[in-house]
């Protein structure tokens, strides 16, 4: 059966490509890649256009609780099967892919990415690398990833400690006026805030070092997780030195 799918999430959106399902996506928000060339946009991540989506007469929407405003989960389940995907750590973003392409009949293609993930983990255990952080989303406010994030189980995996952790347990903090925190590297991501190295010096007191990183491979879930993992083992033999 050839389903119609409208993807909500950029990074669902990829996964759905790698697995051999981009001919049953049938459209996407301005913040997903254009995959082949002819999926019409159908509003943002925050604000689709639900009439849009419902003329498309979709069979299945993927809403994401954290890309997407869940106080409109109501209006995608009102138009057709909703299936719904949060990941904040490696193990339910490897399930993801496992659970779409048990869903969508493409086993095969998810059992490979799927031990791809589990590659890329092992290859970073072997790495034995420890260190404090602060991961930086947004400026100048100073917003960082803070625990139970997909973000921060990517660096726990490589060996990092989320500081963020000693002042908060939001996920999304801000950093408190007062407080420098004295982290072995400070990161600053290119998304959604792009990050620049002008910005570099407005962290200097944050942190022995203060690099920039690549954002998508660290925050984009389902099969780029292992495109993340091998981006972040080659980060952390790169930039930390303890």
């Amino acid at each position: 059966m050839k389903h119609r799918i409208v993807s909500l999430c950029p990074s669902s959106t990829q996964t759905l490509f790698d697995l051999g399902l981009g001919n049953q996506v049938i459209a996407r928000t301005r913040f997903c890649e254009n995959m082949n060339g002819e999926l019409p946009q159908v509003g943002g991540t925050k604000d689709p256009d639900w009439k849009a989506i419902a003329k498309l007469q979709p069979t299945h929407i993927l809403f994401n609780l954290e890309e997407n405003d869940h106080t409109q989960l109501e209006q995608a389940r009102a138009i057709c099967e909703t299936i719904v995907h949060t990941p904040v750590n490696l193990e339910e973003s490897k399930q993801f892919v496992l659970d779409l392409g048990q869903h969508f009949d493409a086993r095969t293609a998810a059992k490979h990415y799927a031990e791809q993930i589990d590659s890329g983990l092992l290859q970073l255990s072997t790495l034995q690398k420890t260190f404090s952080f602060l991961y930086f989303i947004w400026h100048p406010n100073k917003r960082l990833a803070g625990l139970n994030t997909y973000i921060n189980a990517m660096l726990s995996a490589a060996g990092g400690t989320n500081l963020a952790g000693k002042f908060s347990q939001e996920r999304y903090p801000l950093l408190p006026e007062l407080l420098t925190p004295t982290a072995d590297i400070v990161l600053l991501s290119s998304e959604p805030f792009p990050y620049k190295e002008k910005h570099l010096a407005d962290y200097g007191s944050l942190g022995k070092k203060v690099a920039l990183i690549d954002g998508e491979p660290i925050c984009w879930h389902g099969t780029r997780t292992a495109d993340g993992l091998a981006y972040l083992a080659r980060f952390v033999q790169e930039q930390i030195d303890v």
